[in-house]
């Protein structure tokens, strides 16, 4: 049994670093994301944002090889990320057809544009699964949502119909669905960073005339779901820019926003010291071989081989009720 001393200087190498990055845009974050490949891990990038072309320019091209990007955003008709997440978190599997950005959910239809991601066989600690971001997944819930119960979203009038109250319940079921996805994507076994953004939670007084408090948070299905979020992460980094050319990331907790680190001290850092390998060295984490394989996500499967059962992952311990989207087979 290892003591806490072991655990102190990760002597097992068993600290899975779970990292929320979030601020205004174009505040570098997932530039600081993709470091991780320079520093030697395998990065999956689920691009929910169409946000890749950010590293092209960044990333060297030997730490480019190995950045596994997966282009799941939503197209105009369907919410091609909250499909694909959620099929992964539930099954502990996904295969994706990358020409026509769409799920397959039969191996029969696979095909050379298809790809696989498997927890068993991608998910390690050499592996940094960055998601693209928690915003687009908010928003592809919601879209889910409204696509399943034919739910007219430009359609912004307040009243007292069914359709209004369709509309309210959708963030709860948003919420609840959201909830479900951190709570999973944090049980993974690798390290996982969730990109996301800042929005301010102003609460007023019931007749709207005084603002009680104001607190800096993440955008989420609702405000009040934003102040659940937090307590997933080992560290919680707000990046935002000093000046044109300085950004800089907060990592102390404050009382007006959301903030603070486990595992990175209480600070307030340049973007350069807080690249991957050094966020690394702050908690004890080895880098991994210099000849670390490069991920494969081509299918294991064809359509003439059995597929074996996916790997499930512990399901989060809450209750919620869950729209189709994850009852789907």
């Amino acid at each position: 049994m290892p003591s806490l001393a072991d655990k102190q200087t990760n002597k097992d190498n068993n600290l899975l670093l779970r990292e929320l990055f979030y601020g205004a845009p174009k505040t570098r974050k997932t530039w600081l994301a993709g470091t991780a490949a320079e520093a030697g891990f395998n990065v999956i990038l689920l691009d929910a944002d169409h946000g890749y072309h950010i590293l092209t320019k960044q990333i060297s091209p030997e730490a480019a090889k190995r950045i596994s990007v997966i282009e799941c955003r939503d197209s105009l008709i369907q919410p091609v990320a909250s499909q694909f997440i959620a099929r992964f978190l539930k099954q502990g599997r996904v295969w994706f057809d990358e020409s026509q950005r769409k799920v397959i959910t039969s191996k029969t239809n696979i095909n050379e544009n298809t790809i696989e991601l498997s927890l068993e066989k991608h998910l390690n600690s050499n592996t940094v699964l960055i998601l693209d971001s928690y915003t687009a997944i908010v928003n592809s819930l919601k879209f889910a949502y409204a696509k399943e119960r034919r739910i007219d979203l430009t359609d912004l009038s307040e009243d007292d119909s069914a359709d209004m109250n369709l509309k309210r319940n959708g963030y709860a079921v948003s919420g609840g669905l959201a909830s479900f996805i951190l709570e999973r994507i944090t049980k993974l076994p690798c390290h996982v960073i969730v990109i996301g953004h800042a929005t301010q939670y102003e609460k007023y007084t019931k007749d709207q005339k005084k603002l009680e408090w104001s607190r800096r948070v993440i955008k989420s299905t609702s405000n009040p779901h934003s102040l659940t979020i937090g307590d997933k992460f080992s560290d919680i980094l707000y990046f935002f820019n000093a000046s044109a050319s300085v950004t800089k990331i907060e990592t102390r907790a404050e009382k007006d926003a959301e903030g603070g680190a486990r595992i990175i001290p209480p600070n307030s850092y340049q973007w350069a010291d807080l690249t991957w390998d050094k966020i690394c060295a702050l908690a004890n984490i080895p880098l991994p071989p210099k000849d670390l394989p490069y991920l494969d996500l081509t299918p294991a499967v064809s359509t003439t081989t059995e597929v074996t059962k996916p790997s499930t992952i512990k399901a989060a311990p809450q209750k919620a009720k869950l729209t189709g989207l994850l009852n789907k087979k």
